[in-house]
């Protein structure tokens, strides 16, 4: 008997131990900072926590999660003074990312999938294994500066990527991979759009751009 109820509480202690590491960090739709009042029940997500955004929710300091979701009714900001947010995993944008007066800076490790308004003033994808890179159903980045910090891996634009951005800078170590038939545009203050198209597979020297 006293092994088969070792057997049950060990059994309980996995399930709950496979939800913790599963959770995930909703916001409240009525937002707020990050670092105090964003967060169902006041759980402030760590840098290991994966994260839902439900309303707007800003930025100061310069807090951390793994995975983030953006749903379609939420929002990141920085509130006024500079702040950043680093993702030690995916975004996915459904809804917005603002720049509100100084520089919001994101620092993502993982894939970046854009299906809203993006407007960070930086954008920097910094992660030392291979990211992804798609916008959807012609959505693109605006903001101040998209820069490729990057030291290892390779950066991968998957469909159409459109940028209308002041700085668009790709460190010459780096490469592009196009995983889709696609164009890769540039739009600078003056309204001059660049545009480089490139056939699926086939990979380009960040030196050529």
């Amino acid at each position: 008997m006293k092994k088969k109820l070792t057997k049950i509480s060990l059994g309980l202690l996995l399930m709950v131990m496979g939800l913790s590491l599963n959770a995930q960090i909703h916001s409240t739709s009525n937002g707020g900072n990050w670092e105090t009042t964003a967060w169902i029940g006041g759980i402030i997500p760590s840098a290991a926590d994966d994260v839902v955004i439900n309303g707007v929710v800003d930025c100061n300091g310069g807090p951390s999660c793994n995975n983030i979701l953006i749903t379609s009714a939420g929002t990141i900001r920085n509130d006024y003074y500079s702040g950043s947010l680093t993702v030690n995993g995916n975004i996915t944008n459904n809804g917005s990312i603002q720049n509100w007066s100084s520089g919001l800076a994101l620092y993502i490790k993982g894939d970046i999938i854009n299906n809203g308004n993006w407007a960070a003033y930086y954008t920097r994808p910094n992660g030392t294994g291979s990211q992804t890179i798609i916008c959807l159903n012609g959505n693109y980045f605006t903001g101040n500066q998209f820069h490729n910090q990057k030291v290892s891996g390779n950066l991968y634009f998957n469909g159409t990527l459109i940028l209308k951005i002041a700085v668009f800078i790709l460190t010459m170590r780096m490469f592009i991979y196009w995983l889709t038939v696609h164009l890769i545009c540039i739009m600078d203050n003056s309204g001059t759009v660049i545009c480089w198209e490139a056939v699926a597979h086939q990979l380009f020297s960040l030196r050529s751009l």
